[in-house]
């Protein structure tokens, strides 16, 4: 897996950056990734503001703003040793959020996403191949289908208090 820092102060990775600017969605029905998010990454809960979902990975049709499917996360503020995972949607256009699990720190998981029939399915397994969680969201995939990879990003408003890391492969 590929490291991707986010620096403290800032809202993107600047490590493997390159790998962000795929010019075209190759029209797969399905995208695999695996990832790991360490320990020093949580982060105590301060102000409404630490409650922004940050970005793993995902990709985008056009405009992320408009039309994108990414996996999120937040610290898990109860549970030092964990860090929620979200469903992060532009659809149209209209952004949504959907809490999808918990995972450890420290931990490798992969994920496949999957559209069909206008949903998003997303599917998590542990290291060993065991399906952890599985759940879907409606997602209409646009005519559109010039796009590009969404890689590792820090927040919402907030910049990252400090480095932030997570370890990432598209597979």
């Amino acid at each position: 897996m590929a490291k991707w820092i986010v620096r403290k102060g800032w809202h993107t990775s600047l490590s493997n950056f390159w790998l962000r600017l795929i010019p075209k969605w190759n029209n797969w029905p399905v995208t695999k990734y695996k990832f790991n998010i360490p320990a020093e990454n949580w982060y105590p809960y301060k102000e409404i503001d630490d409650l922004d979902i940050n970005k793993l990975f995902g990709f985008s049709f056009g405009n992320h703003h408009k039309n994108s499917i990414r996996v999120g996360w937040t610290p898990y503020f109860n549970n030092k040793g964990k860090f929620t995972l979200y469903f992060y949607l532009y659809n149209k256009g209209v952004r949504s959020f959907v809490r999808f699990t918990e995972v450890k720190a420290d931990t490798d998981y992969s994920i496949k996403i999957l559209l069909e029939y206008g949903r998003v399915t997303f599917e998590l397994f542990s290291d060993s191949g065991e399906s952890i969680a599985k759940s879907s969201e409606k997602f209409e995939v646009p005519e559109n289908r010039l796009g590009y990879y969404l890689w590792f990003y820090f927040g919402g408003n907030k910049p990252a208090p400090k480095d932030i890391v997570a370890n990432i492969k598209k597979i």
